[in-house]
């Protein structure tokens, strides 16, 4: 399986939002916060950095990421560790981060 195949966890498709096209800039929405972005697509770690810049890994950490509003082909779902998902202008991405007790 391909990586980018891996990297999508689509819940049902939108047909009206596309993706953007390369070199264009997104705005795309992280916790609450307007981002702009340059790409067609973007991977998990980019996604904690914005959401978390001071934030350092452990071992007994996770983070999870939820997104909405993506391009038709990937309009929801989930994003692990090393993937990437395509992103479309205004989506909404959800960044939590949690440490095991």
């Amino acid at each position: 399986m391909i990586d980018d195949e891996r990297s999508l966890v689509p819940l049902k498709v939108n047909p009206i939002r596309p993706a953007h096209d390369v070199g264009d800039t997104c705005e795309i929405i992280v916790n609450g916060q307007k981002h702009l972005i340059e790409g067609r697509s973007i991977e998990h770690c980019d996604l904690v950095r914005l959401a978390f810049p001071q934030m350092r890994t452990s071992i007994d950490s996770a983070v999870t990421i939820a997104f909405r509003g993506g391009p038709s082909h990937a309009p929801e779902g989930l994003l692990t560790v090393r993937q990437r998902t395509p992103i479309a202008h205004g989506e909404t991405f959800v960044v939590t981060h949690t440490v095991a007790s």
